[in-house]
């Protein structure tokens, strides 16, 4: 699960399944937030079921660490955390682009192809 903003007004959610490479979805947002990481993870549900792990970009909407804590506090969950562990799907964030090949290259794709598009 990704986003990046485009063309400075929208946020292009993106979902992709690392596995074939298929475009799971593609959400636009006014912002980068809660909202749009739920209706991707709602269309992956609907149509593709329950996910076993999903890895995401480095952000509080995935991720939180209390300022100035030693080791990550494994009750300290985020909404979207939360969610993920009631369903029993993995949530792995990484920070690194190497990590998420496939949706960075996606997403440059996306963002050199949409402008011609529209």
């Amino acid at each position: 699960m990704y986003a990046t903003p485009y063309e400075w007004i929208w946020y292009l959610h993106l979902a992709i399944y690392d596995a074939s490479g298929v475009v799971t979805i593609a959400w636009f947002d006014t912002q980068e937030t809660l909202n749009g990481c739920y209706h991707v993870f709602e269309q992956i549900l609907t149509d593709y079921s329950i996910s076993y792990k999903f890895l995401t970009y480095k952000r509080t909407v995935f991720t939180y660490k209390k300022k100035g804590a030693l080791s990550e506090d494994k009750d300290t969950y985020t909404q979207f955390a939360y969610t993920c562990k009631q369903l029993g799907t993995q949530l792995k964030s990484s920070s690194v682009s190497q990590a998420k090949e496939r949706i960075e290259r996606l997403n440059q794709t996306l963002q050199s192809r949409l402008p011609t598009k529209v």
